[in-house]
């Protein structure tokens, strides 16, 4: 990796980075990636609880069976967006069983 750096003549120089300057780049990028991954994990929980609202509401159609399915899986998706994970395993979203 390279590096423009300025001159006291006004002039730039491109220069090799230093080993310590490649790792601190790598990790900044890393904790960057991070970081993102951890937002969009938050987001996409949102939207899933967001969607699956309706399975929530008194008289929906849904069997108690389904909305007991619906409640575990709306309060696994809530860890997640409560944790501070990069890395997510998703559950299974449930089947909507009608009375």
């Amino acid at each position: 990796m390279k590096r423009l750096i300025a001159k006291a003549d006004g002039n730039h120089e491109v220069v090799d980075l230093s080993e310590d300057e490649i790792n601190e780049r790598t990790e900044e990028k890393t904790v960057r990636t991070e970081t993102n991954l951890i937002a969009d994990n938050k987001e996409q929980a949102q939207a899933i609880l967001n969607s699956t609202d309706w399975t929530q509401i008194p008289n929906s159609g849904l069997s108690e069976t389904s909305i007991t399915a619906f409640i575990n899986y709306r309060n696994s998706i809530r860890l997640i967006r409560m944790n501070n994970s990069a890395t997510v395993d998703w559950p299974t979203r449930p089947v909507e069983e009608w009375v």
